[in-house]
């Protein structure tokens, strides 16, 4: 029977892992002095404002170029380098069961919980697993490099983790290859072709939004934008994003000078403060990732006009909110993927590499989902309240589509 031993470790909860823009822009009007938006979201052209800049792909052996349109969307903005996958021939050396160890960052947000929760019941309830441990270094790196470094010890068939800082993992990443044990990342990108990546493209998560809301705000104004927590590799990355999609907008400012946390009520509490010692007009707003209704609570509060918001990996709450006052002229855009979904990307991996399928590449990205007017009625949870921080899932059977992670695989 499969078992789980949880260890735990203080320190302060956030995100790991797991989210922006002038008038030159060309098809995109201008907002109206009442602040109305356009009426339609035009396409940008390649370069102007409301577009996403694009960079070649570090992929030398052209292991995603024979992939499909999706899988190439995927990895817009991807910085990292791609590169065969050490794993590629590998198979368990024994016959099943399986047993498996995560290493945890911390379950302390909901996204975080049900994220490993999801994992967690997908690999147990699978033949192929025994015994699933799982240790929490609450997002404290030398802790967490303390778990890994004990779990190679124990010797499971296969480690899962979402490290603190990516950097770090190279040397204990290669330790565990020379003993026979993969790796694989929940959320995140660790530089190695020892290591399996599983993640969302941390740079789309903020830029297709951020992208969107430019043009809502007819390329001008201010843009506030809420941080996560800064330094951790997923949130930089999703406001490297965020900062590209602005740079194409020279009459659009950012502001982001907001630490939210990850935390929708640390976010509202800090947007308050902002908006208090700033009386400007808000022409958007952007956060890294899960905060978007403790960001609208905090312009309610304020009794300040809710500006069209890029909402990064939205939350039920959000998308409520903003199918709510739609017929009242209210627009904006969001990303999600929702950790059910992406928990279940996660396990169908690892399981794919204990079964011996062979992945090919170091790093699998998914292109977080884009909701716009047009689809948002598919993502909105009815009866769902406004003070709903609970992640929204993508509607059945679209993330990842259907055969996207086949690609990846040998067999």
């Amino acid at each position: 029977m499969n078992t789980t031993i949880m260890t735990r470790r203080a320190g302060t909860p956030a995100l790991v892992g797991i989210l922006a823009l002038g008038a030159i822009l060309s098809g995109c009007a201008a907002a109206d002095p009442a602040g109305q938006a356009p009426s339609a979201i035009e396409t940008a052209a390649d370069g102007q404002c409301g577009s996403i800049p694009t960079t070649p792909l570090n992929d030398p052996e052209g292991l995603i170029s024979g992939m499909d349109a999706a899988a190439k969307a995927a990895y817009t903005g991807f910085s990292g380098a791609l590169k065969p996958s050490f794993w590629s021939n590998w198979k368990p050396a024994t016959p099943p069961p399986y047993d498996v160890a995560i290493v945890y960052s911390t379950e302390a947000v909901p996204y975080q919980a049900t994220l490993l929760k999801t994992v967690k019941e997908a690999l147990e309830k699978d033949p192929l697993i025994g015994e699933v441990t799982v240790s929490f270094a609450e997002n404290n790196l030398p802790t967490q490099l303390q778990q890994f470094q004990a779990a190679i010890q124990a010797a499971p068939d296969l480690i899962l983790y979402q490290p603190v800082a990516p950097d770090p993992f190279v040397p204990l990443s290669e330790q565990a290859a020379a003993a026979g044990i993969p790796s694989l990342t929940m959320q995140s990108v660790v530089p190695s072709d020892k290591v399996i990546n599983i993640s969302p493209n941390s740079f789309l998560l903020g830029a297709r939004p951020a992208a969107e809301v430019a043009k809502l705000m007819g390329g001008k104004g201010t843009m506030l934008g809420v941080r996560g927590v800064k330094g951790v590799s997923i949130e930089t990355e999703t406001f490297e994003g965020i900062k590209q999609v602005i740079g194409l907008c020279p009459d659009i400012t950012l502001d982001d000078s907001v630490v939210g946390a990850y935390n929708p009520t640390t976010a509202k509490t800090e947007v308050l403060k902002w908006l208090s010692t700033h009386q400007t007009d808000v022409g958007g707003v952007v956060h890294a990732a899960i905060m978007g209704n403790g960001v609208i609570s905090a312009f309610e509060q304020a009794g300040r006009p809710m500006p069209p918001m890029a909402d990064a990996a939205a939350s039920e709450g959000s998308l409520a909110y903003w199918q709510k006052n739609a017929p009242e002229g209210y627009r904006g855009a969001a990303t999600g993927q929702g950790p059910q979904a992406m928990g279940g990307v996660i396990a169908d991996v690892a399981l794919r590499v204990l079964n011996g399928d062979g992945v090919k590449v170091n790093t699998i990205l998914l292109e977080p989902a884009l909701v716009t007017d047009e689809n948002l009625d598919d993502w909105a949870v009815s009866g769902a309240e406004v003070s709903s921080g609970k992640s929204a899932e993508p509607p059945a059977g679209t993330f990842p589509p259907a055969g996207y992670i086949d690609q990846f695989f040998a067999k």
